[in-house]
């Protein structure tokens, strides 16, 4: 069943014909690599089940296992700049590792696209607020067709609730920056639009 991955929207629409080839092409499960990244990650979720003091040392222990000093010591900045940043905004957590999928009218039914929020806040003003992680910069972050897919998906079929009150953003680790942002119903019916001419340019 072929599969279009959230964060892969941005790769299929700057050559959806090359896209649509790796789409075809058979599904070959890359070998498992362990990056700084996915360290990182892991005890971003152990951190909002477990606190700081056991995420931090599960952290360092699998830091353990890698040999660049700098990047480790980059990678446990990271996560105290994150946990630092939670501490402040200090919104309750509803839910980490959220899977969300998208559908529209069009879509057909044998085509897969879903994705991963890191976390979702009760925003203590009323509604919610979906993240996602970026190992790299915010720059172009509020332009990514997923955010108002996402928004409009989790209000609509997870939360049962107006698109207005919920609000999509992305924690950047590469220049610690924190975005946040409610898309509107145009902004999100023209999202749904560019969607479907993705889909058209993949040949659905």
């Amino acid at each position: 069943m072929p599969r279009l991955p959230l964060r892969e929207l941005e790769e299929a629409r700057r050559d959806p014909d090359a896209y649509r080839q790796k789409m075809l092409q058979p599904s070959i499960v890359p070998p498992f690599r362990v990056s700084y990244y996915m360290a990182l990650r892991d005890a971003v979720a152990r951190f909002h089940r477990e606190g700081l003091t056991r995420s931090r040392r599960y952290l360092d222990k699998r830091l353990r296992g890698f040999k660049n000093d700098d990047k480790k010591s980059a990678t446990l900045d990271k996560f105290l700049w994150y946990a630092n940043e939670c501490a402040t905004r200090a919104w309750p957590t509803f839910q980490t590792r959220m899977n969300v999928a998208i559908r529209v009218p069009r879509m057909p039914p044998e085509l897969i696209c879903t994705g991963q929020i890191a976390r979702v806040d009760l925003v203590r003003e009323g509604g919610y607020a979906a993240w996602l992680l970026r190992n790299a910069t915010s720059d172009g972050w509020a332009d990514e067709l997923r955010l108002p897919l996402i928004q409009n998906a989790l209000a609509t079929a997870v939360l049962n609730v107006n698109i207005s009150e919920v609000s999509v953003g992305v924690y950047a680790f590469e220049d610690r920056q924190v975005h946040l942002r409610c898309f509107s119903s145009a902004e999100i019916e023209d999202a749904e639009r560019q969607f479907d001419m993705l889909l058209r340019a993949l040949g659905y």
